[in-house]
Parts: structure tokens; C-alpha cells; sequence
């Protein structure tokens, strides 16, 4: 028989699917609600049309299932929410196809089924500051761009000298650890925040670990993030304490200039073999509009650049940049659709030491993305995508890969 803990994950997951039956869907109008529900599900299939290790196709799917409270609707305690996320995984592994390291699909995984977030965050009446503490996925607030969140690849969602940090990841996808976030708004358009978690998943191995193990250290992260938008003046007079945090209600920005550093309390193992050493890093990134047109409002150009450099003793990509540029609205009668192309480039730290025959590996990765989201209906969207991957996990001796993406999103 299953232990309890093997058993978790599974009855977490339950749990969110059947709330998800028996509560009606979140509206972005109804913020009272006591209990918000969500579903969403991605669908990819993933074909290497040639390059990479091999020609072939793989399909995959995550579905996550959420659970919402309102502290102030169930409790009268306002400012507080409670939010819980069941996670499963299935399908194939597309870098498997291609050979290439920053991962060609960002929802790519192994086989799971568990519990991915479960936090309590409480909201200042002033919206100031607020305080966040339980699993969670810091990608969800650091390091992260509208713009860039078109893209399938990897590195669009975290730049990869952070996504490859630790001695297991950050708590980001499919992997969460436990810790606390604090947000501070200074000013109007201005947020710090930062964060501090066990540096370790609490899935180790595929099975629940619980947090801060013995020989277990810290990640730190603080951001500091200037935004830009269209309706920045006065808070409207049902102004509530949701204008920073996770379920901030504000407008998407226009413009947004941020910079983040984050680091690890224990020392890690060299790349070189040598002593071992601590792993820190620097991230910085722009988002901005770069033409509105006057003809159609909505047919905005945009575009995005992300910079890291990380520790090249402890993180195999010391150096990276990404590069973008998406279109909302290409045609007029499709208001919803967006269009992008991006780089992502890594490079590899000095002192990487691949296995086999290093003549074979170059310095670099270098993955191109074309993509195209067609909003079907509100719930619905259907995203075509190219990738050209040049020198896939940096070597030489295998070929460029061309990979075919059809990926389709449901939100519930």
C-alpha cells in the first residue's frame, strides 16, 4: 500500500479538480468572491523536423487546477489570500529530439502529479506592502516579462544562469521549495521585492522530501522593478488592497525596467572539479512599446531584452541575452492575436567541462523562435511556432535543429 506521502500529491490534485467542478470560474468583476476556481490545461505537439539527435515527435500536456479565497469575503479579514495549485505532467521530452540544453519547451517535465503552490499572502490597507509565505514559484513575480511570455522556450520565461542554479533549481517549474516573499511599493510605479526559500525543492527524487532538510541552504532573490502604464494616476475610490502581490488587480504595464540579484548560503560543487564555491548572479530586463498605431489602438509593437551573468564557477550559463519583439493585433479583425520573434542566447562559463571530446563543444547555444497566438474565444487560444536551434547543448558534432511546435491553451 502507498505511504501517505506518495499519496499526497495525488489527493492534492484531486482535491483542486472536484473544488474546480463545484465552484464557478473566476471573474475578472467579481473580486468578492469568497472562493475563486481555476482550470487550465497546455497541449503541445512537438516535431524535430531535422538537426538535433534525432528526427521525431513527441506530445505533452500540464494541467493545473487552483483554488482562490478571499480572507476578507470568508472571514472578514481583509488583505488576506489563500491560494493553493495542484500540478500534472504527462507526455514526452522535446530536448530529447533536439539535443539543445535551455529547454525548447518550457512545459516539458516528467511524468507527476502534485501539489505546485500553496501560499497565505496578506495585502497592507495602504497596498503598499505585501507579505507571502508557503510554496511557491518565485518565476511567478521574478524575472519575468509580458513580452517575453509568448515565447515556448525556456529561456523567455527565466533566463537560463538562474533556471540552472542551485543544487536543484530554483523553486520554479515543475519543482517548488518553501519560503517568504515581501513586496514593498515605495512608489507609485516603482516595487521591490524579495524572497527567501529553501534551496531545495520539496519533491526530491519525485517523492515529497518536506522543506529544509538537514544539509539544506537558501536562495535569496530581490528585484527591484520601475513600471510604466497607461492608467498610473489616482486609485479609483473602491480602491482595494490588491495593487501589489500576487493577485494585484492593476492594468498589464506599457513599459518595464527591472533589476534582480539573487544568490545561495551554501556553497556548491565547481564545474572544474575544484573547490567549492557560492553561486550568485545578476538578471536585468526592458519590456517596452515601441509603436501604438493610431489607426488600430490595440496593434502594438513591443519589445523585450533580458541579461543575466551568473557565477562561472558554480553555473555552466555565465552569460545570457534575449531578444524580442512581438505585434498585438496583426491584422485588424484579429484584436486578440499576437505575433513575436525572439533569441535566446547562452553562453557557456569558462570553466564547464563537458563529457566527452571537448573538441566537439563550442561556446554557445543560440535558439531562434517565430510564433504566432490565435485567440480562438476567451477561453481558448491555438499557437503555431518554428525554432532554429543553433548548436544544440553547445556542441558542434550535432546539427542545427528546425523543431515545429502546435500548442493549444484552455482556461477555465
Amino acid at each position: 500500500m502507498a505511504s501517505p506521502k506518495a499519496l499526497l500529491p495525488t489527493l492534492s490534485l484531486t482535491l483542486c479538480l472536484g473544488a474546480c467542478c463545484l465552484v464557478s470560474p473566476a471573474r475578472a468583476d467579481d473580486d468578492a468572491k469568497a472562493v475563486q476556481a481555476e482550470l487550465s490545461m497546455t497541449s503541445e505537439f512537438y516535431s524535430n523536423l531535422r538537426g538535433g539527435l534525432k528526427r521525431g515527435s513527441t506530445g505533452l500536456t500540464n494541467i493545473y487546477a487552483s483554488l482562490q479565497g478571499n480572507g476578507g469575503a470568508l472571514w472578514g479579514m481583509p488583505g488576506l489570500t489563500l491560494f493553493t495549485q495542484g500540478l500534472l505532467v504527462r507526455g514526452g521530452d522535446p530536448s530529447a529530439l533536439t539535443g539543445d540544453a535551455q529547454g525548447a519547451s518550457n512545459i516539458a517535465a516528467s511524468h507527476l502529479n502534485r501539489l505546485y503552490e500553496a501560499w497565505a499572502q496578506y495585502n497592507s490597507d495602504d497596498s503598499r506592502w505585501s507579505v507571502l509565505g508557503g510554496l511557491y514559484d518565485v518565476n511567478s513575480e521574478f524575472d519575468r516579462l509580458n513580452s517575453a511570455s509568448l515565447f515556448l522556450n525556456s529561456s523567455f520565461g527565466m533566463d537560463p544562469s538562474l533556471a540552472g542554479s542551485g543544487p536543484a533549481g530554483p523553486s520554479i517549474f515543475p519543482a517548488t521549495s518553501v519560503g517568504v516573499r515581501v513586496d514593498y511599493k515605495p512608489f507609485k510605479n516603482v516595487v521591490w521585492r524579495t524572497a527567501l526559500l529553501d534551496d531545495t525543492p520539496v519533491y526530491r527524487d519525485g517523492a515529497p522530501d518536506g522543506p529544509f532538510a538537514q544539509n539544506d541552504g537558501l536562495l535569496w532573490i530581490s528585484e527591484w522593478a520601475w513600471l510604466d502604464r497607461a492608467q498610473s494616476g489616482e486609485p479609483p475610490k473602491d480602491w482595494q488592497p490588491d495593487m501589489v502581490g500576487r493577485v494585484s488587480s492593476l492594468a498589464p504595464y506599457d513599459n518595464k525596467l527591472a533589476v534582480g540579484l539573487w544568490g545561495y548560503t551554501h556553497s556548491q560543487a565547481a564545474l572544474d572539479g575544484g573547490n567549492n564555491a557560492r553561486s550568485s548572479g545578476l538578471y536585468v530586463l526592458l519590456d517596452r512599446r515601441l509603436y501604438v498605431s493610431s489607426k488600430l489602438p490595440g496593434q502594438v509593437l513591443g519589445g523585450f531584452v533580458q541579461g543575466a551573468v551568473a557565477s562561472p564557477q558554480t553555473n555552466r550559463f555565465a552569460r545570457y541575452l534575449g531578444l524580442g519583439l512581438t505585434l498585438t493585433q496583426p491584422f485588424s479583425q484579429r484584436p486578440d492575436d499576437t505575433a513575436g520573434i525572439a533569441l535566446a542566447l547562452a553562453r557557456n562559463s569558462r570553466h564547464y567541462r563537458p563529457e566527452g571530446n571537448t573538441d566537439d563543444f563550442g561556446a554557445t547555444e543560440a535558439a531562434w523562435e517565430l510564433s504566432y497566438q490565435v485567440a480562438v474565444n476567451s477561453w481558448l487560444s491555438i499557437q503555431p511556432d518554428l525554432q532554429y536551434i543553433a548548436h544544440p547543448d553547445s556542441r558542434r558534432d550535432i546539427g542545427n535543429a528546425l523543431a515545429f511546435q502546435l500548442s493549444v491553451q484552455v482556461n477555465l
